[in-house]
């Protein structure tokens, strides 16, 4: 019976295997070379473990906080489910249209879109200019109601 690789799982066909000087198991030359070492876990032949990611103290926030951004940034970008972590809903964009035709001058599309800064400065915009500045703030609603279709967050809107 031939002796299988621990690192690649294959027979080992060669006549002369190395073996590993402390635990004895044949590996293929190869293997042994790609894994700097034994391949099996605990032999003193075996690579060492490459240092784990810590928090530095400087890190803001606390160690969960750090950790939950952590995974709802991963379950956004991969969309998958992560528990205790807020769900991603679509923004709809039949709704967003008709609050920019309605409320189109006082910015409350953008603020359902997650455009924040965008319906601060129209609503800002309407009210500083006593309701003047609503012409403008409504055409300019009346063009994104058109061109948008993706909220703050790159996500496109159903």
């Amino acid at each position: 019976m031939r002796p299988i690789c621990p690192y690649c799982r294959t027979p080992i066909e060669e006549e002369d295997v190395p073996e590993c000087p402390d635990c004895g198991i044949p590996h293929h030359l190869e293997c042994w070379i790609e894994n700097n070492g034994c391949s099996i876990p605990g032999c003193s032949q075996a690579p060492q473990d490459e240092p784990k990611v810590s928090l530095t103290p400087h890190a803001p926030g606390s160690r969960a906080e750090v950790r939950r951004n952590a995974m709802a940034a991963y379950a956004v970008s991969n969309d998958v489910s992560v528990t205790g972590v807020e769900q991603y809903s679509a923004k709809n964009r039949s709704l967003f249209m008709v609050l920019g035709l309605v409320l189109g001058p006082f910015g409350i599309h953008n603020f359902y879109a997650g455009y924040t800064l965008r319906g601060a400065f129209q609503l800002a915009l309407t009210c500083s200019t006593l309701f003047y500045g609503a012409v403008v703030t409504w055409c300019w609603a009346i063009v994104e109601i058109l061109v948008v279709s993706q909220d703050a967050v790159n996500r496109p809107m159903e």
